[in-house]
């Protein structure tokens, strides 16, 4: 989740079909926290999806995954024992238990947020990160994340000195 910006249940609907070369094809998520099915992405309709850049080590990580876990029958990366969708609840119980044990305070959605922010925080284009978190607009992802901008006086200064010239 964190490597990505995705939501819970973005992340429990990943399929091996959905890790392109360079990029995640995010196409579905688990939707019903009881009784877990697949539905569209939030903010999309059936059949949208969207594509997250996909940092080396976490596609090797994934491979690795795979190599320890296997998949579901339709290439789900997570499942329960008996094969079915694990639910977002379940999900997030498991990580907080987790957590709880090394000591720490993060929630699932704290990932998506880490993402957010490191994207942001290193300079990459605000709009492109709106994106790839799926949000409805970049006006939503400006008020959450846009005082992690970098400030882009001292580039327009340059950026307007060298033009002027």
């Amino acid at each position: 989740m964190a490597g990505l910006g995705l939501r819970k249940g973005e992340m429990l609907g990943l399929r091996v079909g959905d890790f392109l070369d360079d990029r995640v094809r995010l196409r579905r998520q688990v939707i019903r926290v009881k009784g877990a099915v697949l539905g569209p992405l939030k903010h999309r309709r059936k059949g949208v999806w969207r594509d997250i850049p996909l940092a080396t080590h976490l596609s090797d990580a994934v491979g690795e995954h795979v190599a320890r876990y296997g998949t579901g029958p339709d290439g789900a990366l997570f499942q329960t024992m008996t094969g079915t969708l694990v639910a977002t609840s379940n999900y997030s119980y498991a990580f907080r238990k987790v957590v709880n044990t090394l000591g720490y305070k993060w929630s699932p959605h704290d990932l998506r947020r880490w993402f957010a922010s490191t994207a942001l925080s290193n300079g990459l284009p605000l709009l492109d990160v709106s994106r790839w978190l799926g949000y409805k607009s970049i006006t939503e992802t400006a008020d959450t994340y846009g005082h992690l901008t970098a400030d882009a006086t001292g580039r327009a200064v340059m950026v307007m000195d060298a033009a002027l010239i």
